[in-house]
């Protein structure tokens, strides 16, 4: 019978026999069987629980299927570990035993190859030497060729030499003679351009002697119109400073005029005034002209033009 809380008898259950071949499927299928139930009521509260009670134990039939594999896993591990340890000993043994008996073979092998690489060196070393004898043969040669070459270019040379100072030689007498006729050339030509420049030099004299007296004469044309421009300006200027000067005068003559009308007036009226006080016109003329001319201290007469009298 199935425990309360799993679907699948746990003591029915051998895990290597369900871990093998089609057991497996078989458990699976009983496990459904057990689980699937079309005759539960979802409306009641006693189906629902046996709805949720199913479920809980197909996990737990899951976690007991699990836990046997587990099991049956875990001892083959253990097997498994020993088999391993084993291997290991017969492969590091057989290993240790071909070497053993492959040594004498490889040390014979070994000796052999150096047997073969003694013959290779001796054979380089012989193939080392004819080519240091052939590079020296050849090295003897070239030199021979360059010293047969160095003698004809040398020759070669000297006879270069020898020609080209021939050459020089002639150009330089050529030359010689070019030079003495281009200097004949040049003399008369130098002679014909100094009688030349004389010839230009008398005719330059004779219009720069023109040209100095014509501005000669212009120059003292200027010089006089100049001066009678300065003496008219001079005129001018003075005429001008004259007229300014009587312009002046006449300003001033008519200033001190109104000045002196602008005082009468004003001691006419202090004299009026003194004379409306009851003091005589004679005293009162003598009064007003002792202040006017300051022989009163303290006392002044204000001649300062009013706004309506200027």
């Amino acid at each position: 019978m199935p425990n309360s809380s799993t679907l699948i008898p746990i003591e029915d259950i051998n895990p290597s026999e369900v871990f093998a071949g089609e057991q497996l499927d078989v458990l699976l299928k009983q496990i459904r069987s057990e689980a699937i139930s079309d005759d539960i009521d979802l409306e009641t509260v006693v189906g629902r629980k046996a709805i949720g009670a199913r479920a809980y134990a197909v996990s737990r039939s899951k976690t007991t299927i699990d836990d046997a594999g587990k099991t049956l896993v875990a001892g083959w591990k253990a097997k498994a570990k020993v088999v391993d340890t084993a291997r290991r000993k017969s492969r590091e043994f057989l290993d240790a035993l071909r070497d053993e008996v492959r040594k004498p073979l490889d040390d014979w092998e070994t000796k052999q190859e150096r047997i073969k690489q003694e013959e290779v060196d001796k054979e380089l070393a012989k193939l080392a030497e004819a080519e240091a004898a052939r590079q020296a043969d050849i090295e003897r040669k070239e030199n021979d060729l360059r010293e047969r070459e160095e003698a004809l270019l040398k020759a070669e040379q000297e006879a270069a030499a020898k020609a080209e100072a021939e050459k020089a030689e002639i150009e330089r007498a050529a030359n010689e003679a070019a030079i003495k006729e281009q200097a004949k050339r040049d003399a008369e030509k130098n002679a014909a351009d100094a009688i030349e420049r004389e010839r230009e030099a008398k005719l330059d004299a004779e219009t720069a002697a023109k040209l100095a007296a014509k501005q000669a004469e212009k120059d003292q044309k200027e010089a006089v119109e100049l001066a009678e421009k300065r003496v008219r300006d001079e005129n001018e200027r003075a005429a001008r400073e004259q007229e300014a000067l009587k312009a002046a005068e006449r300003a001033e003559q008519a200033r001190l005029a109104d000045n002196l009308e602008h005082r009468r007036t004003v001691n006419v009226a202090a004299m009026k005034a003194l004379e409306t006080e009851g003091i005589e016109e004679d005293i009162a003329k003598k009064a007003i002209s002792a202040i006017a001319t300051g022989l009163i201290p303290c006392v002044k007469i204000d001649y300062t033009k009013q706004e309506n009298d200027q």
